[in-house]
């Protein structure tokens, strides 16, 4: 757990909070009255941001722990993250947000900046699913990540892609400030096969 008052948190480290000989109860980390996502691993014992924190923002931390014999200890604390020197901004130009699409389009994440911290970033690319879809992402340049299924999407799919980027690190002293996402539906399934037949005139 961040030492309470800390400053200059690197941001796309996240927070872990830890009790030894304990089992966590309940953890809460907000900034501006917003929780931040996170969850216990399986021993109950410590509990982890699941994504970046904001740059330059005071997080209040409130946690309950429960020792073997049953007390209960509530522990609080505060610590800011660093500012971001420089930002790099993401955008999402295809498809659109409610769009229908076919089942081979792809999900593009462009960057305003060159990423380099390329393993991530992509941790922090999040593609839910209403059908089950196994695909992976591929950077096609410095500033831009394509999503593909594997094969193609399912006909009827309601896809949601969340860029959870606000404190992703992109490179050194470089990070992401905003999150941003979009719905598509996949309608039916067009797919066109070209076959180029190749003919022997005969000719010499």
């Amino acid at each position: 757990m961040q030492s309470n008052g800390a400053g200059e948190v690197r941001p796309d480290q996240g927070i872990s909070l830890a009790a030894s000989g304990r089992r966590r109860g309940t953890v809460q980390v907000a900034a501006n009255g917003k929780a931040i996502e996170g969850g216990l691993d399986a021993g109950g014992t410590v509990w982890r941001s699941r994504w970046p924190l904001a740059p330059g923002k005071v997080y209040a931390v409130t946690a309950t722990a429960t020792a073997a014999g049953g007390k209960v200890t509530t522990l609080t604390s505060r610590f800011t993250t660093a500012k971001a020197a420089q930002t790099v901004h993401a955008s999402l130009p295809g498809p659109r947000d409610g769009d229908t699409v076919g089942v081979g389009m792809p999900i593009i994440v462009n960057f305003s900046q060159p990423v380099y911290n390329t393993a991530q970033i992509e941790r922090a690319l999040e593609v839910q699913t209403s059908t089950p879809v196994e695909g992976a992402w591929r950077w096609m340049d410095r500033q831009r990540v394509v999503f593909r299924p594997k094969k193609y999407w399912p006909v009827g799919t309601q896809v949601r892609c969340i860029a959870h980027l606000n404190g992703a690190r992109a490179a050194k002293g470089v990070y992401a400030t905003d999150d941003v996402s979009l719905n598509f539906k996949v309608g039916d399934a067009v797919i066109s096969t070209v076959h180029q037949a190749v003919h022997d005139d005969g000719a010499a």
